[in-house]
């Protein structure tokens, strides 16, 4: 991502975030609006009403697309310029999630290998060398490569027939390299 390209998600993020507090607060505004015609202009509650009910969801899809916009930029290391991708990256490795992704990786390998996907069992080794080091807090893990983690374990990767083994050992080798420190491979 080039540093026009984060500028202009930067804007496109302010843009989203003052959508979704005007609407809301238009909204809000035409729903004790509505409240107050109930008394004074009953044949107006309706219109409010239903003006209120367009801007709250108005309000809502923009919140919706920051957020989805901010998850996609989380994949790209230039993109946390940004306060927004920043904070949803440290999230995404902050330790409490690490713990959480480490889980996820334990109940994908605890399945025999009879049984278990054969990506999966293909990958059983870089895959449990992921979890220990997500294990060990006193690894730096690199924000975009825990978004990368997260996408590829919540969003179907580990499972996708589409993925052959090698391109999911290769994700995950990205993926490692996203520790910093004192790793020590095995």
């Amino acid at each position: 991502m080039s540093a026009r390209d984060v500028e202009q998600l930067g804007r496109k993020l302010r843009d989203l975030y003052e959508r979704t507090i005007g609407e809301l607060a238009l909204a809000a505004v035409a729903f004790v609006l509505a409240l107050l015609a109930t008394e004074l202009q009953p044949d107006l509650v309706l219109p409010l009403l239903a003006g209120a009910l367009g801007l709250t969801v108005l309000g809502i899809v923009a919140f919706v697309r920051g957020h989805l916009l901010v998850e996609d930029a989380a994949l790209d290391r230039d993109a946390y310029l940004l306060p927004e991708v920043r904070r949803f990256g440290e999230r995404a490795a902050s330790p409490g999630h690490r713990r959480e992704l480490a889980a996820w990786i334990r109940r994908a390998v605890a399945v025999s290998p009879e049984i278990a996907s054969p990506r999966v069992d293909e990958n059983r080794a870089a895959l449990e060398e992921l979890r220990d080091d997500l294990e060990r807090p006193e690894l730096a893990f690199e924000p975009s490569c825990a978004v990368a983690l997260e996408r590829l374990l919540h969003d179907g990767g580990l499972y996708d027939a589409g993925l052959p083994a090698d391109q999911l050992r290769s994700r995950l080798t990205q993926i490692l390299a996203g520790f910093g420190g004192d790793r020590v491979t095995g």
